[in-house]
């Protein structure tokens, strides 16, 4: 799991225990019983696969993996202070360039990781200048990014599977959030709504627990999973 994952993650099993603890309020209305069953459901198998990939990450591969998920989490915000500047500027080829996620970079395998991650760094020096003062994206930020990919690429030698078990693991991971986010979305969101005339305060409580905390985890963006739960309807 990515920072921003356990951020997501700590939400996910905030809305499961508070619905647990109010099922008195809903218990009559079976679409709001299989929405948290689902989501019960959804949560133990995130804990699973996430399980399955820390254990398949030892010795020289976990160094490696610890290394990757470094880098990433020192490019995002670079990368997302040169779209903000791209767009801000119509820049349609620099957004091409560093348009990326936590998710999509760590997809990626090796050669395609180090390519999308040095064209960020050097499109990063050379925008220094401006990001500097638009976004604090300072020298000292660019040269913490580089030495951490400078690790990546030194470890890259070793031969073992992490890239390759990222990938495939990383793409399990992404589908259970994924499939967690659409039933939020689709389904809980709207049908909780059936609680706010005679039970507002569980209605509440869900939506106070719906809130995704970041605590200290990645400040990159995310094109698979919202970085805020949607604003509920005006009381």
């Amino acid at each position: 799991m990515t920072r921003h994952e356990e951020n997501i993650f700590d939400m996910q099993n905030k809305v499961q225990s508070t619905m647990a603890e109010e099922q008195s309020a809903y218990e009559d209305i079976p679409a709001l019983m299989e929405d948290q069953q689902e989501l019960t459901a959804g949560i133990a198998k995130i804990a699973a696969d996430n399980k399955k990939y820390l254990d398949s990450i030892k010795g020289k591969t976990k160094e490696k993996h610890d290394a990757i998920d470094n880098t990433i989490f020192l490019i995002m915000p670079i990368a997302n202070a040169l779209y903000s500047l791209a767009s801000k500027n119509k820049n349609e080829v620099l957004k091409a360039k560093v348009k990326v996620s936590n998710y999509s970079l760590g997809r990626l395998g090796e050669s395609d990781f180090k390519r999308v991650v040095s064209t960020i760094l050097e499109e990063a020096k050379a925008n220094v200048a401006v990001i500097s003062v638009s976004h604090k994206i300072t020298q000292e930020r660019l040269d913490d990014a580089q030495a951490a990919f400078d690790n990546v690429v030194k470890k890259s030698g070793s031969q073992d599977n992490s890239f390759s078990d990222r990938s495939a693991m990383r793409k399990e991971l992404t589908n259970d959030f994924n499939n967690i986010n659409e039933l939020f979305e689709e389904r809980y969101d709207k049908d909780v709504e059936l609680l706010r005339k005679d039970h507002l305060t569980s209605y509440n409580k869900y939506w106070a627990a719906r809130v995704i905390i970041d605590r200290g985890g990645s400040h990159g963006g995310d094109d698979t999973a919202p970085d805020t739960p949607p604003t509920p309807p005006a009381q």
